[in-house]
């Protein structure tokens, strides 16, 4: 019974009437997505590659943070300096062991 009022519910999302633009972020485990609110439309924005799912992954180096597929590579070279998952730590405290 609970199960078919969350699923009614979520086919029932409205955009709030708005004039004011907005950025929504899915941060994923896996992927991250970014779409623009924008007088009562959505996009989801494409990367400089023109994909709109971006692999969730940061990696820092000498020169500049890097993010997406380019520091998904990075794992191979330097995993020490590429953060992943970061999602699952959301909420733990900076001395947690993963």
């Amino acid at each position: 019974m609970g199960g078919q009022k969350s699923k009614e519910a979520s086919q029932n999302k409205t955009i709030p009437n708005s004039s004011e633009p907005a950025f929504g972020i899915d941060l994923g485990t896996t992927n991250s997505v970014i779409g623009y609110y924008n007088h009562g439309t959505v996009e989801i924005l494409v990367n400089y590659a023109g994909k709109r799912i971006v692999p969730s992954y940061v990696s820092y180096s000498q020169e500049s943070p890097v993010v997406g597929e380019k520091a998904q590579k990075m794992m191979q070279k330097n995993p020490k300096m590429v953060v992943y998952d970061a999602k699952r730590m959301i909420g733990l405290n900076y001395d947690h062991s993963t």
